[in-house]
């Protein structure tokens, strides 16, 4: 997990990062994370689309 950090980081810092996952944010209109049912459980709003 470290090493692959640094590569991420290292890839930024020469300017040649890409997102791997895209832009949650952006596709989905709202902050968004990968482990929403952690909080919300069974009751994890929809975005507005």
């Amino acid at each position: 997990m470290a090493f692959h950090t640094v590569t991420l980081l290292n890839k930024w810092a020469d300017g040649n990062f890409e997102m791997e996952n895209g832009s949650q944010s952006k596709e989905y209109g709202i902050t968004a994370q990968n482990n929403c049912m952690e909080c919300h459980g069974d009751n994890v709003p929809s975005p507005k689309i």
